[in-house]
């Protein structure tokens, strides 16, 4: 999923220190706070009690500079489920996509800077608050802006709350591809039967390019029920949702799938045979490696890479496209397994 590993970075960070700056000052100015500190502090004044930090926090989401909006996103994401009161406020600061380098604290002596946005750390924060903002960020998949879409859809994932399914799936026809995008990798989290049975479904009515993104999240949610599923449309389907079902059964790494693997291989597509390929590097076996062996002599380029990092995952060994040395060293696999 997007930005896994930039989330794990700030997960340790203990401390936000000062040195963020603004990267690029025009784009900066592109987004202005709706309203200013001064009117949100009247309209929290009027509500329920709100914690001191929290209410400073969200009093900070609206502060002309976008890097002290960012942090104050950030320091919100660290509260988690307690800084609910900010839902409103965070989803409002969606739409911030001004560029800022953050510098964090690592311990150690060690600091860390990398660029978000305020968006960003609004969608992190909203992920972190969890099922509280479900219902607000399904209702931001609603919006025009394309990039306030894709944060919601990315949050929602993260959440992993059932009942944003649904949405997710209509989201994989956006006519915006980061959306579907997103929607995707956000449905790939979810590891279960509910979201699989609701992707096959809507498989079935999809576009080609929706088809495509819904099988790429099958293969993340990884359940071999969907393994029939996808064997039954693989004749059906274009070249390229048939490349995208034939790498969800390489990474469901079912045995049902190896025979469609296999007769991949001669396909007339190259983009098909070069996927067949991949896929087949989860499953070791004698007619396996002599399949890939007789396609390291392909025309296509892509095919035979794709044939000799599949022999590299499976072997260990790296011969490159020397397929003299590939046959000697197979041979003397066969001769020992037969002693």
């Amino acid at each position: 999923m997007m930005g896994s590993v930039r989330r794990a970075c700030m997960a340790i960070s203990s401390l936000l220190v000062v040195g963020g700056c603004a990267i690029d000052q025009a784009a900066s100015q592109k987004y202005s706070p709706s309203r200013s500190p001064q009117e949100i502090q009247q309209i929290l004044s009027q509500g329920k009690v709100i914690p001191v930090q929290i209410r400073k926090n969200i009093l900070m989401l609206y502060a002309p500079e976008p890097l002290e909006r960012a942090r104050a996103a950030y320091e919100l994401g660290k509260v988690g489920r307690g800084a609910a009161p900010a839902i409103p406020y965070l989803v409002e600061l969606l739409g911030d996509q001004s560029p800022v380098l953050f510098s964090r604290y690592l311990g150690g002596g060690y600091h860390s800077s990398f660029d978000t946005t305020p968006a960003d750390e609004a969608s992190n924060a909203l992920a972190n608050i969890g099922e509280d903002a479900n219902l607000a960020l399904v209702e931001v998949t609603q919006s025009k802006q394309a990039n306030k879409r894709r944060l919601a859809a990315t949050a929602l994932g993260q959440i992993g709350g059932l009942a944003s399914i649904p949405r997710l799936v209509e989201l994989l026809d956006d006519r915006d591809e980061t959306v579907r995008s997103a929607a995707a990798n956000a449905l790939g989290n979810y590891r279960h039967p509910r979201a699989a049975q609701m992707l096959m479904d809507a498989i079935r009515v999809a576009s080609a390019s929706a088809r495509a993104d819904m099988i790429y999240a099958l293969a993340q949610i990884n359940d071999i029920t969907t393994v029939p599923f996808l064997i039954e449309r693989l004749p059906s389907e274009e070249p390229k949702v048939h490349a995208a079902i034939l790498y969800a059964l390489g990474e469901l790494r079912d045995a049902r799938a190896l025979d469609v693997l296999l007769k991949s291989l001669a396909h007339k597509d190259a983009t098909i045979r070069a996927t067949g390929a991949q896929a087949l590097a989860n499953y070791y076996s004698q007619d396996v490696i002599e399949a890939l062996l007789v396609l390291l002599d392909d025309p296509a380029q892509q095919v035979r890479e794709a044939v000799v990092e599949a022999l590299f995952t499976l072997t260990g060994k790296n011969y490159g496209p020397n397929k003299e040395k590939w046959h000697q060293w197979w041979q003397q696999q066969k001769q020992a397994i037969q002693g």
